[in-house]
């Protein structure tokens, strides 16, 4: 875990790898890269540099016999306890790790990596920030790869739609309390966010990729967890000056609900438990309207998975009209999408609004 603070020179790396990987900290590399995952362990421990072709492996060390030589690691609640040091964590009896500002208590189980701290790629363009793992949670979390002349890059969870050569989180939690920035503050484009879970994607804090005060487009974002998604906020891919971007939901089954219909089940104190219920996926129709009235293009996908086929339905008013405008709403659905009643045109009553012309494909 760190709980300090780090700065490497600018355009560097900076890669914290674990099977549980708390970060309480400030972490800084301006235009450049900070890859924080938590993975299982295996018997070498490899060794490099990237852009380097030399590694260095080291084994396990073994007996006369050839058997590997017992090794008695020190688990993290045990290793904190006989630290004496502030570092932010308390330990229970059960020997489970409780955040000591949010309560938050985080999984004992290998895989686990969890952001409380900062993260900084700022700079003239941003940088690149992975956080990877099988729980990922942003608890009082900052993270920023914003720049001034073009966003930067953040994942958070897996890559784009769960592809990708990176590997996917069952669960990520975002807190109410963080912030994920990949904004063009004066000038370019906004950056790309994404936030992913095979399972459930809690997300409850303030996602921004917005494009250049001067000019500039919007970034993209993505917000998928594929058997259930939890979201309040709408992310802010907007541009004062340009087009705005794009904000893609991909979960298996999706429904649009009216405002302050879409449960949120989470307890705040244990936010990496989920039990699948089969149930699809809920979004405000409030966050969409958000999105679209702001000039934000809005994209629901969906993928059948398990119990559910990859449906959208419609359940709620979408009422919106913007002449002009080159923003669209897709429903792009793997099987079928249902409208109940929201949305009627004839020749008579043709579409006049992007909203109304929006692209669905099934």
């Amino acid at each position: 875990m760190t709980a300090g603070n780090l700065t490497v020179k600018p355009q560097q790396q900076v890669t914290l790898l674990g099977g549980t990987v708390i970060n309480n900290g400030t972490i800084t590399a301006p235009g450049g890269n900070i890859n924080i995952a938590s993975v299982p362990g295996t018997s070498l421990v490899r060794i490099s540099q990237p852009g380097n072709l030399l590694s260095l492996e080291i084994e396990l060390q073994r007996d006369t016999n050839g058997e590997i030589i017992p090794i008695n690691p020190v688990d993290l609640p045990t290793l904190l306890t006989n630290s004496g040091t502030d570092t932010g964590l308390t330990v229970n009896p059960d020997n489970s790790l409780q955040l000591n500002d949010s309560g938050v208590t985080i999984p004992n189980q290998i895989g686990t990596t969890i952001i409380s701290g900062n993260l900084d790629v700022s700079s003239s363009l941003g940088g690149n920030i992975d956080i990877l793992g099988n729980q990922v949670g942003l608890i009082g979390a900052t993270i920023n790869a914003s720049g001034n002349n073009g966003g930067g890059n953040i994942r958070i969870g897996g890559d784009e739609q769960g592809n990708g050569n990176v590997p996917n989180a069952d669960i990520t939690y975002v807190s109410p309390d963080s912030t994920i920035n990949a904004d063009a503050v004066l000038a370019g484009d906004g950056g790309k966010i994404i936030v992913f879970a095979e399972e459930v994607a809690r997300i409850f804090g303030k996602l921004s990729a917005r494009g250049g005060a001067d000019n500039g487009d919007g970034g993209f974002v993505e917000t998928s967890g594929l058997q259930e998604l939890e979201i309040t906020t709408t992310p802010d891919v907007g541009a004062s000056l340009g087009s705005g971007g794009e904000w893609l939901i991909d979960p298996y089954n999706i429904e649009i609900v009216p405002a302050g219909n879409a449960p949120v089940n989470v307890d705040t104190a244990n936010p990496f438990t989920f039990t699948a219920t089969g149930n699809n996926a809920q979004i405000p129709v409030n966050l969409i309207l958000d999105a679209l009235t702001g000039g934000s293009s809005v994209t629901l996908t969906t993928s059948g998975g398990g119990s559910q086929e990859g449906n959208i339905v419609v359940n709620a008013a979408i009422g919106y009209s913007n002449r002009g405008a080159n923003n669209t709403l897709t429903l792009d659905a793997d099987n079928d999408t249902a409208l109940c009643d929201v949305m009627r045109y004839s020749k008579k009553n043709p579409p006049k609004s992007p909203l109304e012309r929006y692209r669905w494909r099934t």
